[in-house]
């Protein structure tokens, strides 16, 4: 049972489904300061869609039907992906080993966001601002 009283909705699988956290979050800083004056914004709604390429397109297929042939097969507890240009399947307890960081102010990141046109949807670091001399 939720706080509110409602019952606890379940998928096929038995695991709760949950409820939108922004909206739940939104009624409860409501309650909590009646004067306040909130807009949720989706966050889809900042997710900007770019059309697929047609490698992302052949990339993503490839992975498809190697996990495929992957579950066809039996293996549970593994991961389809490509290393050195080929398909391969990686267990899941080494993927999930050690906590990986991205450094969303590097370049393999900018790069990444340059090549699938995502915009920056937050300001730049100061220390990435150029000087200008006038």
């Amino acid at each position: 049972m939720y706080p509110d009283g409602q019952p606890v909705q379940l998928d096929e699988a038995g695991n709760p489904l949950l409820g939108d956290i922004g909206i739940f979050l939104k009624k409860a800083i409501k309650a909590a300061i009646p004067d306040a004056t909130l807009k949720y914004i989706d966050p889809t709604y900042m997710v900007q869609a770019v059309p697929c390429t047609s490698p992302d397109h052949i990339y993503c297929r490839v992975l498809g039907m190697h996990a495929v042939d992957a579950a066809f097969a039996g293996y549970t507890g593994v991961m389809v992906g490509q290393v050195n240009s080929h398909s391969v399947l990686l267990p899941s307890s080494v993927i999930t080993q050690a906590a990986r960081k991205v450094d969303v102010n590097g370049r393999s990141w900018t790069r990444l966001r340059a090549a699938i046109g995502q915009p920056l949807f937050r300001n730049p670091p100061a220390h990435a601002h150029k000087a200008t001399s006038s």
